[in-house]
């Protein structure tokens, strides 16, 4: 008979671990991680947002290689920049509001003031108008990493993902990272609201 073994085993999660550590398990995404940075960088300074979607499948270190850049730009280019990084599993985003209000608290403010506002369009404006204040008052850009992107927009309405685009189209304070482990039709077919954006 086998003797027992004492192995544990612990589910990988970029999340708990520090920089030097991600940056030293980086394998084969370096000039990726570097011109994604550079460009966060330059969408900072010139004001002109960027939006990007990391693609590929589970396993790849999509979840690595943004936690990562979420800790680099909040260590080095906190000066220009408020990264937000959105959890991993969300559950609680439905509606285009939703999104802006875990942004907020993701910054650490609270929402309950807005939320008592309850008329839904009223409760978006208030939020976005709140972020983008913030931004403008402390002369940064707020780039937010969104994991998991098709299933937020599965579980929103086409009227919500068209809010959210016409909120991306219509201020410059917001870049943001997404990833997906596949082109999903939120963001190819033609007509959906992302499409080519």
């Amino acid at each position: 008979m086998p003797a027992s073994s004492n192995v544990i085993l612990y589910r990988y999660s970029p999340a708990t671990l520090d920089r030097e550590t991600l940056q030293y398990l980086l394998v084969g995404r370096q000039k990726l991680a570097e011109s994604l940075l550079e460009e966060i960088d330059q969408a900072s300074g010139s004001g002109t947002p960027r939006f990007f979607l990391l693609v590929g499948p589970r396993g790849i270190g999509k979840s690595h290689l943004m936690t990562l850049l979420y800790q680099r730009i909040r260590d080095d280019l906190a000066e220009r920049i408020i990264p937000v990084k959105l959890a991993e599993e969300e559950y609680s985003i439905f509606r285009a509001s939703d999104f802006f209000l875990r942004v907020l608290e993701e910054m650490g403010i609270g929402i309950a003031d807005v939320i008592a506002l309850e008329e839904d369009r009223l409760v978006r404006d208030v939020a976005v108008d709140m972020l983008k204040e913030i931004a403008s008052t402390e002369g940064k850009q707020i780039t937010i990493f969104v994991e998991n992107l098709h299933e937020h927009f599965n579980q929103m309405d086409k009227h919500e993902i068209q809010a959210l685009r016409a909120i991306f189209q219509q201020t410059n304070a917001f870049s943001v990272v997404a990833s997906a482990p596949s082109v999903f039709p939120g963001v190819s077919d033609h007509d959906e609201p992302f499409y080519n954006f």
